[in-house]
C-alpha cells in the first residue's frame, strides 16, 4: 500500500507521523478537529484512538467519511455540529481525530 501524503502547513509537515494513514490531494488541508475553523463544514479522515471510544463516537454520528462542523472553542472543549445535534469534546480526544 503506497501513501500519499501532501502537507501545506509547517506544524502538520513536522508532526506527520500522526498521519501517515491518510491519502489527501494537494487542494486539501489536514489537520485534527482542535483546529479546525469554526462554521467550516469538515470530512473525518482519520479517527487516532483506541477501539471503545471508536465504537463510542461512532454511536454519537462521528465515524470515518462523515461530515462535523466546528461551532466554537469553550474552555479547551471543543463544540461540534454533528448532523443536528451540537456534541462537546475536550480537546485530547479533539487533537486524536483527522479532518480535511
Amino acid at each position: 500500500m503506497r501513501t500519499e501524503l501532501s502537507l501545506t502547513n509547517s506544524y502538520f509537515t513536522d508532526h506527520a507521523f500522526a498521519y501517515a494513514n491518510c491519502t489527501v490531494s494537494v487542494k486539501e488541508k489536514i489537520m485534527t478537529l482542535a483546529f479546525a475553523p469554526f462554521g467550516r463544514e469538515m470530512i473525518i479522515k482519520q479517527i487516532n484512538a483506541d477501539d471503545k471510544t471508536k465504537r463510542h463516537l461512532e454511536n454519537l454520528g462521528m465515524a470515518v467519511g462523515g461530515s462535523v462542523t466546528s461551532m466554537f472553542d469553550s474552555d479547551g472543549n471543543v463544540v461540534l455540529k454533528i448532523k443536528d445535534c451540537r456534541v462537546a469534546l475536550n480537546r485530547a480526544l479533539a487533537m486524536k481525530i483527522v479532518v480535511a
